[in-house]
């Protein structure tokens, strides 16, 4: 890992060496470079360009791409990760039946079945090639993406992100060698370190905060202005009015100093008292009024802060409340603020945390191997389990009318894709009780040409959105009502 000082000792040598194994073994090296272990022979190679050129290229050849896909440049010999990903895409675009398209010349059954044959060799033999080190590891460093992550996991530290160079390297920046480590990359990581051991021992070392206990009445502040405007303007022409000295005018409005002055103001008091008088009837003696306030505090990696919110009165709506910028999802939901939520399932997270070593894209083409269609199950099992808790948690947790947020909520999990890149017959999970305007209980099975968005309009149109379209739905799923 980085870059290495040769001495001029060790360059001759290396150079000696060379000779003698050049003398000895250069019809072994031919051997190994001439006849690599799972590459396409000559034949297979032929017969493949031949398919490619007889029913793909017219369509994702060099005059033409369709898709943005270009196979005629594809590498037959699948000498690279990329290329494997490359191919598995047109081995599944033949599986499902998508290519040739139904308006094209079909081949022959036997050829099309030699074909995705071949194919299919091609890439588990390039998976084993490429997978093979000859016994040899190559050491890796973390990514930059890794390095950050893994900081703010174990420290609770969120570090800038161009406090690290990106990384440099191919499609698969985690196969050590492909890496690359420089003496700069080498130089940034060590600053990082030094600025996470310091955020570390300032928490360590630093005494504990003091509680404080801070009270906001949101109502006071507007109506305190609203009152003193409206007094101010009262005061004024009153002083007018019984010939007071300018002198002690001023002292009240300071654009009141003169007798040209106080006439103006006379004839505009008005048009220019409506807005005053108006806001202070509005807050005088009232409660409800909105506002908003900021406390600061030192943020410390790896320590907790509690913090408790009380209401004296409260009114209809909630509090919104942000942490280091950042909504507090649960009181915010809560408190009735926010209507819509969406989450992503943190895929790759949830492999990891498994043991599962296969990457989530690879691991959605499952039927391959008896390995990947075990855990894909494995996987969905457990996404299952994890969105159970979600249910259990909205269960348990109440909302301002003290039904529990399961009951006025309607929560939908699934996918608009499906293995093998399919965009039909994805399947949808909808719960929540939604106020008993869902009929649950039940598996509905919609035609093959209804749209995944007219399972978003009936969710829509469930919850009191007043859409009558919503993407390319044509109508509602009458069956999911009550």
């Amino acid at each position: 890992m980085g870059h290495l000082k040769t001495t001029h000792f060790q360059i001759c040598f290396l150079i000696q060496y060379m000779k003698y194994f050049l003398s000895k073994s250069t019809l072994a090296c031919l051997s190994l470079i001439m006849l690599p272990q799972g590459m396409a022979s000559a034949t297979e190679e032929e017969s493949i360009a031949s398919f490619l050129q007889n029913h793909c290229v017219k369509c994702h050849g060099e005059e033409k791409q369709k898709g943005d896909l270009r196979l005629d440049q594809l590498d037959v010999q699948i000498s690279e990760h990329a290329s494997v990903s490359a191919w598995q895409d047109v081995l599944d675009m033949l599986n499902t039946g998508e290519m040739p398209p139904e308006d094209e010349t079909q081949p022959p059954k036997e050829e099309l079945t030699s074909f995705i044959g071949a194919i299919t060799d091609n890439i588990t033999s390039a998976h084993k090639r490429l997978a093979d080190t000859g016994g040899k590891i190559s050491m890796r460093h973390l990514t930059k993406r890794e390095y950050l992550g893994s900081m703010e996991d174990l420290f609770g530290i969120e570090l800038p992100r161009n406090l690290l160079p990106d990384d440099v390297s191919g499609e698969f920046d985690t196969i050590g060698s492909d890496q690359f480590f420089s003496l700069k990359q080498y130089e940034n990581f060590y600053k990082a370190g030094k600025a996470v051991v310091g955020k570390n021992l300032l928490a360590i070392t630093s005494p504990l905060l003091e509680q404080k206990t801070l009270r906001h009445d949101p109502e006071i502040a507007p109506a305190e202005a609203a009152k003193a405007a409206y007094e101010k303007m009262i005061t004024v022409k009153e002083m007018l009015e019984a010939g007071a000295p300018y002198s002690e005018i001023a002292k009240i409005d300071p654009k009141v100093a003169d007798e040209g002055q106080g006439k103006l103001f006379i004839s505009r008091y008005p048009k220019r008292s409506v807005k005053p008088i108006a806001n202070y009837e509005k807050t005088k003696g009232k409660k409800g009024v909105t506002g908003s306030f900021n406390y600061s505090t030192e943020s410390r990696p790896r320590s907790v802060y509690k913090l408790k919110l009380f209401a004296l009165e409260a009114s209809e709506g909630g509090l919104k409340i942000r942490v280091n910028g950042k909504a507090a999802g649960e009181v915010k939901f809560q408190s009735d603020q926010t209507r819509v939520s969406s989450y992503m399932m943190p895929s790759q997270s949830v492999l990891s945390s498994m043991g599962i070593t296969i990457p989530v894209h690879a691991l959605s083409h499952y039927n391959i191997s008896e390995e990947r269609t075990v855990n894909a199950g494995l996987r969905d099992q457990k996404c299952m389990e994890l969105f159970g808790y979600l249910l259990d948690r909205l269960k348990e947790k109440k909302d301002l009318s003290g039904q529990s947020l399961y009951d006025s909520c309607l929560v939908s999990y699934g996918s608009n894709i499906r293995t093998g890149h399919m965009l039909k017959n994805v399947p949808a999970f909808v719960t929540g009780n939604s106020k008993g305007r869902i009929r649950h209980g039940q598996h509905i099975v919609t035609p093959e040409d209804t749209a995944l968005c007219d399972l978003w309009l009936t969710l829509l149109q469930t919850c009191d959105v007043p859409a009558e379209s919503f993407g390319d739905s044509g109508g509602t799923i009458s069956q999911m009502l009550a």
